[in-house]
């Protein structure tokens, strides 16, 4: 990709109580082969020092834009905060525990001025302990046709890896803050309705799961809010279910207080990496 066909780009990431992981995250952007970005950090209400490990990168590095919550918004909120000062013709989410791969933003960019259709993509993740050692590889369909078929189940576009094109994003209703978890499974219910959905098969980043994130209490809930957005993406969205849709949904109702954490996210790794089914 030539120099000037590099699009300016935002790199949005919210940041709560992140202090032991996000020097790591806010260098894996820095260090990216594309450097035609900015990076936009919502600090929300942190207790540790997730502030000031912010502000000695931003103190560094211009591309940095920093904004800190006067109250807690959750990441729904912190989202559609940060939205409002991005620039850029995509918007590419990080997480603040995670990792990219040094090239990630270049694939990335690459496969959306190549696909004017596609609103929204992301790619593979690699499942990492909390030390980022990697256990495990999370495949998504590549195809719009394949990433449909499974629209009624998860969430097709793995969020922590995702680009979205920022004039289309405009147009939705942005991340509903108030589910408290799935914000991002039902911002891409709303913006399937712009256009198609597409995954690239190349390693983005380390996925970092960790013991907070893997309780069994908050799997459950969100599994009780992927199953309401199931029903909303078939009522409001016109999805028609096929016969695994509703077996998945009956599932999802019995294992939700019944399975270990770490079994469900064994079980959820499988269906994934089924990509076609």
């Amino acid at each position: 990709m030539q120099k000037q066909n590099k699009p300016f780009i935002s790199v949005l990431m919210t940041a709560y109580n992140a202090e032991k992981y996000i020097g790591l995250a806010i260098e894996s952007i820095l260090d990216q082969t594309y450097k035609n970005f900015e990076l936009v950090i919502v600090e929300d209400c942190s207790t540790d020092k997730t502030w000031d490990i912010i502000q000695k990168y931003a103190k560094k590095d211009k591309r940095i834009i920093t904004i800190k919550n006067d109250v807690n918004l959750n990441a729904g909120g912190s989202s559609n905060k940060g939205l409002k000062l991005c620039k850029g013709k995509y918007i590419v989410r990080m997480d603040a525990d995670d990792w990219s791969y040094p090239d990630r933003i270049e694939k990335q960019v690459k496969y959306m001025e190549t696909h004017n259709d596609i609103v929204c993509s992301g790619g593979t993740l690699i499942n990492c302990d909390e030390h980022l050692q990697p256990y495990g590889v999370r495949k998504y369909a590549l195809e719009h046709k394949d990433i449909i078929k499974q629209i009624l189940r998860f969430n097709p576009i793995p969020h922590p890896a995702s680009i979205w094109r920022k004039d289309i994003l405009d147009k939705t209703h942005g991340y509903p803050p108030k589910l408290g978890m799935s914000e991002d499974y039902a911002l891409t219910l709303e913006i399937s309705q712009y256009g198609k959905l597409g995954n690239i098969d190349e390693k983005l980043i380390k996925y970092r799961i960790h013991k907070k994130s893997a309780s069994n209490a908050k799997m459950s809930y969100q599994q009780a809010i992927t199953v309401y957005l199931s029903f909303k993406g078939q009522f409001e969205y016109k999805f028609k279910p096929k016969f695994k849709d509703h077996i998945w949904r009956i599932l999802q109702i019995l294992t939700m207080y019944t399975i270990p954490a770490p079994t469900k996210r064994f079980l959820f790794n499988i269906m994934v990496n089924s990509k076609k089914k």
